[in-house]
């Protein structure tokens, strides 16, 4: 499952900033929106709450969807002494997995956010990272 928060504004005489956050679920080759998942603001300093409430809605859905296996990825600690000549080198990374869960691949090590509450969700999946154990980068040498 993949899952992607996305902003929409409107205009509206009454409002300023007037728009919403919506969570979009990749389902197959298209990307649905999820209706019990929007989040409406109606200026500014509200936008910022209901940012946060919507990574929060995204931090739900992640984890009922780890729960049943359906994701495919996930942020992991994975030792890449290859990285550091030889001597252990422990990484955040995005590790993908292949339909019977086993591990094929993983990205380049990456921090950052488009503002604080990306950077705070990131956050919040490598405190997840933490809890399960370690990878080595050899694990990914058959994939």
């Amino acid at each position: 499952m993949e899952y992607e928060i996305r902003e929409y504004r409107f205009t509206h005489p009454k409002a300023v900033e007037l728009g919403q956050w919506e969570i979009w679920e990749l389902d197959g080759d298209e990307w649905e929106h999820l209706p019990e998942e929007t989040y409406v603001f109606y200026d500014m300093e509200d936008r910022g709450s209901q940012h946060g409430h919507a990574l929060d809605g995204l931090d739900a859905l992640m984890t009922l969807a780890k729960r049943r296996g359906e994701i495919s990825w996930n942020h992991r600690i994975v030792n890449c002494p290859s990285e550091n000549g030889g001597d252990d080198y422990f990484v955040i990374k995005e590790v993908h997995y292949d339909a019977d869960g086993k591990p094929n691949g993983y990205t380049d090590a990456f921090m950052g956010g488009d503002d604080l509450e990306g950077v705070q969700w990131l956050i919040n999946r490598f405190q997840d990272a933490l809890a399960e154990p370690a990878m080595h980068e050899d694990d990914f040498k058959n994939v």
